[in-house]
């Protein structure tokens, strides 16, 4: 079976994910409309601005189209695409498909900076409550 992967192509850096994805001798196609969903078995959205591509899905119509996709199919989401993806709080520019459970607190805007945290990649992680986990990546 033939596995072909869609990359949503508006913004960020949607050219590494699909340029991996030939390394790995994975099908891929640039998803830039709905229509290009139509033959895709997963979907990668990449990390960029979120912002950007928060305006780019409702330009290009697509918002329906991924939640759509969502129900029945596989979609991984880097960086930028794991806040489009979460149930995050909608800002005045930034409005998240709500497709995940979970909710990301964005650092702002321009340069990302990571936190003052010391220690080792397994320590950024605490537990505030049963249910939640807070979690600092960089």
């Amino acid at each position: 079976m033939v596995v072909k992967i869609g990359v949503l192509a508006m913004q960020g850096n949607y050219q590494q994910h699909q340029s991996k994805l030939t390394e790995l001798g994975v099908e891929s196609v640039q998803v830039k409309y709905s229509t290009d969903l139509d033959d895709c078995d997963a979907l990668i959205i990449p990390g960029g601005e979120s912002t950007t591509i928060s305006k780019l899905l409702t330009t290009n119509k697509l918002r329906k189209s991924i939640k759509d996709f969502a129900m029945n199919k596989p979609i991984l989401g880097t960086c930028a695409g794991m806040i489009i993806l979460s149930k995050s709080e909608p800002t005045r520019n930034m409005i998240p498909l709500e497709i995940m459970d979970y909710s990301v607190e964005r650092n702002g805007w321009g340069r990302q900076v990571p936190p003052p945290i010391n220690g080792s990649a397994g320590k950024n992680c605490a537990r505030e409550a049963k249910d939640r986990i807070s979690c600092h990546f960089y």
